[in-house]
């Protein structure tokens, strides 16, 4: 159990966080950019704001690998089993969550670069997101997390932007290989 005080001159708060299990990851999180400080706050007070927030954009790194590796379990579950008894499965009401749910964690376990936890820190934290970016094959998504395409806070239409850039790219790319098409 770790105990962090944030104090000031004025005040004091004191928030104990514990981890029941240990996390998927140990890798540092990016430290976000510190806004200009408010007026009036103490900076040691506000050290140990940016130290606790830092703490929390970890612990939501981790919740998201964990996720992953729900994920990457479902998948491999699903791979050793036929459709019938994946679909039983899905409505036995066994999981810890609906089936739609199970089936995107399934295919978001089943992306190579998704299930990297050393890209944990760079991806973002929505399924859904997660499961649109599923959609791109792991050479494009490898490339769009170097770029910064993909990063921590892609939004869902973002995400939805790349998988439609890909997905023209390859039709015109599938037309040019062709040649033209007599009618």
């Amino acid at each position: 159990m770790q105990t962090i005080n944030l104090t000031s001159n004025k005040s004091a708060v004191t928030a104990t966080i514990s981890s029941p299990i240990p996390t998927p990851t140990q890798q540092s999180v990016t430290p976000v950019p510190a806004a200009p400080p408010p007026p009036g706050i103490d900076a040691e007070f506000l050290q140990a704001i940016d130290e606790f927030a830092m703490q929390l954009r970890q612990y939501a790194a981790n919740s998201l690998g964990w996720r992953i590796m729900v994920g990457l379990r479902l998948h491999e579950f699903r791979d050793g089993l036929g459709i019938d008894d994946w679909n039983l499965l899905l409505h036995s009401g066994r999981l810890p969550f609906l089936s739609r749910k199970a089936q995107t964690l399934a295919r978001i376990g089943g992306h190579s670069i998704l299930v990297d936890m050393r890209n944990t820190n760079m991806l973002p934290h929505s399924s859904t997101v997660l499961n649109e970016i599923a959609a791109l094959p792991p050479s494009v998504v490898e490339l769009a997390l170097r770029n910064g395409a993909i990063h921590a806070d892609t939004t869902l239409e973002e995400a939805k932007g790349l998988v439609a850039e890909h997905r023209a790219a390859k039709a015109a790319s599938l037309v040019h290989a062709s040649g033209p098409r007599l009618l």
